[in-house]
């Protein structure tokens, strides 16, 4: 199968990898390159429905009449369409955007950590990042360091930016040329 292309925001995607948590998930519509966000909230609204109505067919009407009985807010109303939407094509249209890895993220402070200039702050930093609360020291010990902070966050874009552009390959998508 041909990789399909599409005029992706590579900014808007990383930051949905980035931005991923327990409350909120990100997905690639693979028909327009958009990013659209759910609220887990609102994703089970969807699961909900999808399974008290699927069997029926026909969901515009039902799911319109189901959201005003179920849901006060015009916006949330919509969220939740756009949730059952998603959740209807997901893997046909819609892709989950994947989170870095917890082991991803701690590599890149490794690598961050080992090509470091400043020897001491190297050794500071290596021996905050061993055992739990790594990351959380890791943070901390940055925040007195503004010029390392700043090239770590330099850092960490070009990583997430990287895996994105992999991550798209693996699930059949090009960027076009003036996105990269």
């Amino acid at each position: 199968m041909a990789a399909c292309r599409l005029d992706i925001n590579l900014d808007q995607l990383c930051f949905a990898a980035e931005h991923h948590t327990h409350e909120i998930s990100f997905y690639l519509d693979t028909e327009t390159g958009a990013v659209v966000s759910v609220r887990h909230d609102d994703g089970h609204l969807a699961e909900a429905f999808l399974l008290i109505y699927l069997d029926h067919g026909i969901l515009g009407p039902e799911l319109e009449h189901w959201l005003e009985q179920c849901v006060d807010d015009v916006q949330r109303r919509d969220a939740v369409r756009t949730a059952v939407m998603i959740e209807q094509q997901y893997g046909a249209r819609y892709v989950i955007i994947p989170a870095p890895e917890r082991t991803q993220c701690y590599a890149d402070i490794l690598a961050f950590v080992g090509e470091m200039e400043d020897p001491v702050l190297s050794e500071w930093l290596s021996a905050a990042i061993q055992g739990n609360g790594a990351f959380s020291r890791f943070r901390a010990l940055l925040r007195e360091y503004e010029h390392e902070r700043d090239r770590w966050f330099a850092y960490r874009r070009a990583r997430i930016r990287e895996r994105m552009i992999e991550w798209l390959a693996s699930v059949d998508v090009e960027l076009t040329e003036c996105d990269r």
